[in-house]
């Protein structure tokens, strides 16, 4: 008997600290609550490609005349056609830029006949993440041919003849220099070269560039 009262007062003193220290403990989260979200996937820029020789028309903006243009001079030209590749849409027409002048020639006392012209510095591309390309005015077949349009076979023969036509050809050419007798009052034959605003430049790209397009 006095066992059983000694346990029995003996738990009326317990249960008091037992309750203070359960609500003291602050409560514990499931472990899977505390880490942390896994970070979201930065999605991929796709890539995309612009085939070999694709096209570009710049329209020139102003008038442009051998007779006054200069070497470093810049011209503002319009790109008349949008620049797409897999379907979207990477410079769109309409977007201006800025070529230079890189060449003018004219007639001369000593080249009588030749015609004028003006050669501009092949536009340079931004096409963004680093990526800047250089157009040519020349397409595939211009490139992997001889001047005129001449094919690699034909250029081949031309050279194996050289020895036979090309001395003949510079004493011609010689004796026509010589020849030339230049007035004092000489005028070019071939008058100057004028690009009037609205003329069309064609451009190409030299090989396929692979670009990133922003999602």
């Amino acid at each position: 008997m006095n066992r059983f009262l000694l346990q029995a007062a003996f738990g009326l003193v317990l249960c008091p600290l037992l309750v203070a220290q359960q609500a003291a403990s602050p409560a514990i989260a499931p472990a899977a609550q505390l880490a942390p979200a896994p970070p979201a996937e930065k999605a991929s820029s796709p890539i995309v490609r612009i085939p070999m020789d694709t096209l570009l028309v710049l329209r020139l903006e102003e008038r442009v005349s051998t007779a006054n243009a200069k070497q470093g001079n810049k011209v503002r030209f319009t790109l008349v056609n949008d620049l797409a590749a897999g379907g979207r849409v990477v410079i769109p027409a309409g977007t201006s830029c800025y070529l230079t002048i890189s060449k003018v020639w004219r007639a001369t006392p000593k080249d009588p006949f030749l015609v004028a012209g003006i050669q501009f510095t092949a536009p340079k591309l931004d096409l963004g993440h680093g990526k800047m390309v250089r157009l040519t005015d020349l397409n595939y077949s211009q490139r992997h041919s001889g001047d005129g349009g001449i094919s690699n076979s034909e250029a081949i023969l031309m050279l194996i003849a050289a020895p036979i036509w090309l001395p003949s050809m510079l004493l011609q050419e010689a004796k026509a220099k010589r020849d030339v007798v230049t007035p004092k009052n000489w005028k070019p034959e071939n008058e100057d070269t004028v690009y009037e605003a609205g003329h069309c430049f064609n451009y190409y790209f030299r090989r396929t560039v692979r670009i990133h397009m922003d999602n």
